[in-house]
């Protein structure tokens, strides 16, 4: 996941310094990414992020905003990434496994159709994957700053 996200065509969000009270990086805030709807880069101790504007679309129409970060969990194992869902914004629904919540390899692939195709057609992603599982698609937004203004 890492080599993709590092190789992924958007722009670069700097965060300098910053960490998240348990010094992951879980304090990007949605108006940060501007118009934009995905942002990556890599944090103070080299860990690399991916932050989400998507929206899902539900079966009777109607459309809910989410907003997500994504991250590598430890400098030395690229492989285990977690996704930190603000409040109300939900995207991905992650189990507390071992030490922490990862991205299983069945959110990691649809994040990857969704960043290369802006939109995933989601009747046959299994419904634990999802906060919304009566949703039609996942698809990215960057048609406003953010989704409290």
């Amino acid at each position: 996941m890492d080599e993709f996200v590092l190789n992924y065509d958007c722009p670069t969000l700097s965060i300098g310094e910053k960490k998240g009270d348990w010094g992951f990086i879980d304090f990007i805030a949605e108006r940060e990414l501007g118009k934009t709807a995905v942002m990556k880069g890599v944090d103070c101790v080299g860990r690399a992020f991916l932050v989400i504007k998507a929206e899902f679309v539900l079966e009777n129409g109607e459309v809910v905003p989410t907003f997500a970060t994504f991250f590598q969990k430890y400098v030395n194992n690229k492989n285990i990434w977690q996704c930190f869902n603000y409040k109300g914004m939900e995207m991905l629904y992650t189990s507390y496994i071992g030490d922490g919540y990862p991205v299983t390899v069945t959110q990691i692939e649809l994040l990857k159709q969704l960043l290369t195709e802006r939109e995933v057609d989601l009747l046959n992603i299994p419904s634990d994957e999802l906060f919304h599982s009566n949703a039609n698609c996942l698809r990215l937004r960057c048609d406003r700053i953010s989704s409290f203004y």
